[in-house]
């Protein structure tokens, strides 16, 4: 207080009076400023603008005195110490100023007190406010509690061991369905509303707590007032006196029969989940399709059996077959798909679960070293209204592309015997039709007529020249046909270093008289698995027909090459040789007895025989040229 200045309204007329009461509190060191009044008006604006921490007051004034001074105060509400100076005062009159609230009386003839007087009267109010404070503080404290009891479900209950007492909290009698002091609170009434089949249960808890002086908690069923059952969670706690006996039994109940409703309604979902998580497990499991289930970012959440099969059986490296990585970066990085493949399915994972598609389809080939293989997937949304995620299955069909390929080459083979049919109808009509009526023709006229020896000759000249031709294309069809039937020797492993080594020993005199440069390379592809007769047959007639019609202006460069693409044997022979045009005689390249160089000696049969050959092998074979530039064969093998 001494470090305070305290702002003092002193009600006083007498300005000598005045100049004690401030020379005596000055000589008692109050730190103080002071605003002197001397009417009712002044008093009532100085407690409303000056705020006084204190009031000093004479008792008597012209027409106003302390007791209306006193009374004013406490019309205002405010909680401000009043302490009377006055000259001499009755006793009776003292008693009842102090009754109506001042805090002290000072006669002014003993000044000499006013100091003590003015702190202790500071002192007290200070107490008084700041034990009002407290029991506020309490009040509001209780309520609060009594608030939270409410809000929390819980009340707390105590038992007197040494006085046999009980008392209970307001929410302890609500949630046994009563109203506060319906009944006295008592272990035995409380016991009363305990489930029959608790009962024991929560005693011996009970005698736990008092006999062993431990704290516990249990959760039991109570009855409430309407018959009603509820789940209670009970903290149990013994206090013990210095004697170390246990005097009191404190607890605090809390109603959870909602949290056990909820908690039974998690656990009967949880079950009604996991019933259809195996349900549905059991339904992917039985499907012979690969399954895949994936979160909205694309991650593997859960396979099926056939997933798990085929991952084992293929050696897949992802721990857990593949649960928990991203699937759209693993068909980004796919190992036995087209690198084409594996993005289009990545991308069409992403357009579905961005529900830019519904639905994703597409055929694949996905071939092990020992079997081909195709697969169709379809990517789905998991559901219409989350849409939060895909099902993604890769389904086998690779029985039906073989059968495909199937009637694919049998259609082919119908198709090529169709053009071989009209290959040989070509030949019979016009090569093999010319000669048998050449002969037909000169027989019928040595028969006929009378000839001299010189015309005799000429006719049996003509007639061998006839002869011959007609041998020629009966060599060349026997020839064809044993093309044909070649396809079911034994094919064995063939080195095409070794095949191209024997060619160039066999032409080597060709090669040396042309200036010919061959060459190769086998390092990508060094062996096939074939006919070595026709492989033979197919490098010697592309390489000599290179050779055949080259420039004439440079010697002949051919190039030799073989590799793996998309599964297949590819085989490249190319030339800088004088070229076909391709716009004009493209669709004859390949046909019987085609020539379209005539300075070269040739029969037609070369290119014809190759196609042949590869055809009969299971192949396809193209061509690309330029006249005056190169000209590119390309073959393919099916592995």
């Amino acid at each position: 207080m001494q470090n305070k200045q305290l702002r003092i309204l002193h009600l006083e007329d007498l300005p000598t009076d005045a100049e004690l009461v401030d020379r005596q509190l000055k000589k008692g060191n109050i730190n103080y400023t002071s605003l002197v009044v001397s009417n009712r008006a002044d008093y009532i604006k100085g407690l409303n603008e000056f705020e006084p921490d204190i009031i000093l007051s004479d008792h008597s004034l012209p027409s106003f005195d302390s007791g209306d001074a006193l009374r004013i105060l406490k019309a205002s509400g405010k909680n401000i110490p009043f302490v009377l100076v006055t000259a001499t005062i009755s006793e009776e009159y003292a008693v009842e100023v102090m009754r109506e609230g001042a805090n002290d009386y000072v006669l002014k003839d003993r000044l000499q007190r006013l100091p003590n007087a003015v702190l202790n009267a500071m002192e007290k109010w200070h107490i008084e406010r700041e034990r009002q404070k407290y029991l506020d503080e309490v009040v509001s404290n209780e309520a609060l509690l009594k608030e939270a009891e409410h809000l929390a479900g819980f009340g707390s209950w105590q038992t007197d061991l040494m006085k046999g007492s009980s008392k209970w909290s307001n929410e302890s009698y609500r949630i046994l369905g009563l109203q506060p002091g319906e009944i006295e609170p008592s272990f035995e009434n409380f016991l009363s509303h305990i489930h029959p089949e608790d009962r024991d249960f929560m005693m011996k808890t009970l005698e736990d707590a008092i006999q062993n002086k431990v704290s516990g908690h249990v959760t039991f069923r109570v009855i409430d007032k309407n018959g009603v059952v509820k789940y209670m969670r009970s903290e149990i706690v013994a206090e013990r006196n210095e004697k170390n006996q246990t005097v009191r039994v404190t607890g605090i109940n809390q109603d959870v029969t909602d949290i056990k409703r909820a908690e039974r309604e998690l656990q009967e979902n949880v079950n009604q989940l996991k019933s259809a998580g195996e349900r549905q497990n059991a339904i992917l499991n039985t499907l012979p399709a690969n399954i895949a289930l994936l979160d909205e970012r694309g991650n593997i959440v859960s396979v099926n059996e056939a997933w798990k099969k085929f991952a084992t059986k293929n050696g897949s490296t992802m721990p857990n077959f593949g649960i928990g990585y991203n699937y759209i970066e693993v068909s980004k990085n796919a190992g036995g798909v087209d690198e084409v493949d594996g993005l289009r399915i990545a991308e069409g994972i992403q357009s579905v679960i961005g529900k830019k598609i519904d639905q994703f389809t597409m055929e694949y080939p996905c071939h092990a070293p020992a079997e081909r293989r195709w697969f169709r997937v379809t990517v789905n949304p998991l559901s219409e209204s989350a849409n939060k995620g895909v099902v993604v299955m890769h389904i086998n069909i690779t029985e039906r592309m073989l059968s495909q390929l199937e009637k694919d080459k049998i259609t082919d083979d119908l198709i090529q015997r169709n053009r071989d049919l009209e290959q040989f109808a070509y030949i019979v009509s016009h090569n093999l039709r010319a000669p048998v009526a050449n002969i037909l023709g000169i027989t019928e006229m040595m028969n006929t007529f009378s000839l001299t020896v010189s015309e005799e000759d000429e006719m049996k000249s003509e007639l061998i020249v006839s002869v011959k031709k007609l041998d020629g294309v009966i060599k060349d069809l026997n020839h064809i046909l044993q093309v044909k039937r070649e396809v079911n020797e034994k094919r064995e492993v063939v080195y095409l270093a070794d095949i191209l080594d024997d060619i160039k020993l066999s032409i080597r005199s060709l090669m040396t008289k042309e200036k010919v440069e061959i060459r190769s390379n086998f390092n990508r592809a060094t062996n096939m698995v074939s006919l070595k007769s026709y492989v033979y047959s197919i490098f010697y007639n592309l390489i000599v027909n290179s050779i055949k019609y080259k420039q004439l202006d440079r010697p002949p460069v051919i190039r030799v090459e073989s590799f793996v693409r998309n599964g297949k044997m590819v085989l490249e022979f190319e030339d800088n040789g004088i070229g076909i045009d391709l716009a004009k005689k493209g669709d004859q390249v390949f046909g019987l007895y085609k020539r379209f160089h005539l300075h070269q000696e040739g029969k037609g049969m070369g290119l014809y025989m190759v196609k042949t050959q590869v055809e009969t092998l299971g192949g396809k074979i193209s061509i690309e040229s330029e006249v005056n530039k190169e000209t590119k064969f390309t073959i393919e093998f099916e592995q």
